[in-house]
């Protein structure tokens, strides 16, 4: 069938995606970091392997597996979308990233500078967050740990 490619079912294959024991051994620096958040196809695919964010998603309406398609609009260029009954939702749904309007990047290099004691000044110039996000996050994330 000719025609445009149908989209992805997984952002990453199935057997990308670490268990838990994989993701507790892992160690990061920020020159290994880095790297693995060039883009945010790249940031994305980092995620889900370690179950930041969902793999693939099931449509809440039909419960028909959904695509991953690319969506200009949102701040991370891709979201879920159901083929069956057109229903859309962001490939944050259902994560820690879901009620934030900073980049994934953003928050990732704030809770690896937050978790490393840097100071506040540090932290918003390496993630290029504000102050008064700066200090809400810092905020949570003490509360969540």
């Amino acid at each position: 069938m000719a025609g445009r490619p149908r989209n992805p079912p997984t952002i990453v294959p199935p057997n990308e995606v670490m268990d838990v024991q994989e993701i507790r051994l892992e160690t990061w620096c920020m020159e290994t970091l880095l790297p693995e958040l060039v883009n945010t196809d790249v940031v994305l695919q980092w995620c889900a392997r370690r179950k930041l964010i969902a793999n693939h998603k099931t449509c809440q309406l039909c419960h028909q597996q959904c695509s991953l398609g690319r969506y200009g609009q949102g701040v991370d260029g891709r979201r879920w979308a159901c083929d069956a009954c057109g229903s859309r939702k962001s490939v944050r749904d259902g994560s820690f990233f879901a009620k934030s309007h900073l980049t994934i990047k953003q928050i990732i290099l704030m809770v690896y500078c937050w978790s490393h004691d840097m100071p506040q000044k540090i932290i918003q110039h390496e993630t290029k967050i504000n102050r008064r996000y700066s200090i809400d996050w810092c905020n949570f994330l003490r509360e969540e740990c």
